[in-house]
C-alpha cells in the first residue's frame, strides 16, 4: 500500500508541474500582446465647424448647444496653427459634442463628446473639458486676426486668447494594437474677417482648430 501511495503522490506532483508549465506559457503569450512603450504624440486638427441647435430654457442664461461638430484634416503638431498647418496631412478627423452646458453670461461651462481620427485606426475617442469662451449669441472676442466664438480645454492653441482649463482626450481601446492615444486637448472656433484666403471670413462659416498632446501606445 505504501508503494501505491508513493506512485499516486508522484502522479500528483507531475500533474501539478505540467499545470504550472502551461500557465507559464499562457502568461508569456499574453505578455507579448500587452501595450507597448508610450510614444509622444502631438496632433493639430484643422477643419470646419457646424454649430448645434441652441436650447435655452425660458429666461435662463444656461445654454445647451449640443450637437455641434467639426471635421477636417489631421497634421503633425510642431507649434504651428491652422493658418499654416503644413502640406503633410497625416489623416482626417470628426469631432462631435454630444452634451454641453454653458452659462452665456460668464461664458464658462463643460463639454463632453466623441472624436474619431484615422491616425487611431478610426477608433472612437472620448473627450471632456471646460468651455472658456462662448460668443455665438454675442460679439466675438478679438484675438490677433481672429474673431473667437468658442474655446475649450487647454490653451495650447496660439489663437484662442482664452483661459486654460481641463481638457482630457482618451481613445476607447487600441492599446494592444499600438493605436491608443491618451492626453489633453484645446479647441478654438473662429472667423477671420480680414483674411481673404480664409474659408471663414463671415456669415455662418466657422473654422475649427484643436491641438491634442499626449502619448500613443
Amino acid at each position: 500500500m505504501q508503494g501505491i501511495g508513493r506512485v499516486r503522490a508522484g502522479f500528483a506532483v507531475a500533474a501539478l508541474a505540467a499545470l504550472l508549465a502551461a500557465s507559464s506559457v499562457v502568461g508569456t503569450a499574453s505578455g507579448n500582446t500587452s501595450a507597448g512603450k508610450p510614444v509622444v504624440t502631438k496632433y493639430l486638427l484643422c477643419g470646419m465647424w457646424m454649430t448645434g441647435m441652441d436650447r435655452f430654457s425660458g429666461l435662463s442664461a444656461i445654454d445647451h448647444p449640443s450637437g455641434s461638430s467639426a471635421a477636417g484634416k489631421v497634421y503633425p503638431y510642431t507649434g504651428q496653427n491652422c493658418d499654416n498647418p503644413g502640406k503633410n496631412s497625416s489623416g482626417t478627423f470628426t469631432w462631435s459634442i454630444s452634451h454641453s452646458s454653458v452659462n452665456t453670461v460668464s461664458e464658462r461651462g463643460t463639454e463632453h463628446g466623441v472624436a474619431m481620427l484615422t491616425n487611431d485606426a478610426n477608433k472612437t475617442a472620448g473627450f471632456n473639458g471646460r468651455i472658456t469662451n462662448f460668443d455665438f449669441n454675442s460679439s466675438p472676442d478679438s484675438c490677433g486676426n481672429r474673431a473667437v466664438f468658442y474655446a475649450s480645454g487647454k490653451d495650447d492653441t496660439s489663437g484662442s486668447c482664452s483661459p486654460a482649463a481641463p481638457g482630457n482626450y482618451n481613445t476607447h481601446g487600441g492599446a494592444k494594437a499600438g493605436d491608443h492615444f491618451r492626453g489633453t486637448y484645446g479647441t478654438v472656433v473662429y472667423q477671420e474677417p480680414n483674411n481673404e484666403a480664409s474659408s471663414c471670413q463671415s456669415g455662418n462659416n466657422y473654422c475649427f482648430e484643436a491641438i491634442a498632446l499626449g502619448h500613443t501606445n
